[in-house]
């Protein structure tokens, strides 16, 4: 597992509009870009968008709060996510 490295592409994302249209376009090849960071599951996570899974990864909650309202997620979509453990979202 690698929290650091989740949190800091994810961190990037939220914080850089090129890594976010990136991310929005195609989660895959950002995924590709920073393999390095990520392990197989948070990879997967990431491109299948589970905020479940990324949050039960370690992804820090304020970052999965953004990443929820970037695909238009209602808070309460967000705490069912979460609650659910393996909701997607932005499909």
């Amino acid at each position: 597992m690698s929290v650091y490295g989740l949190n800091k592409v994810l961190g990037r994302v939220y914080r850089d509009p090129e890594w976010r249209e990136q991310f929005l376009r195609d989660a895959s090849a950002l995924v590709a870009q920073v393999g390095e960071l990520l392990d197989d599951e948070e990879g997967q996570a990431l491109i299948h968008r589970d905020l479940g899974a990324l949050y039960r990864r370690g992804l820090h909650p304020l970052l999965c709060l953004s990443l929820g309202r970037m695909q238009g997620m209602s808070y309460a979509e967000y705490v069912s996510a979460i609650r659910k453990g393996g909701a997607t979202w932005g499909r």
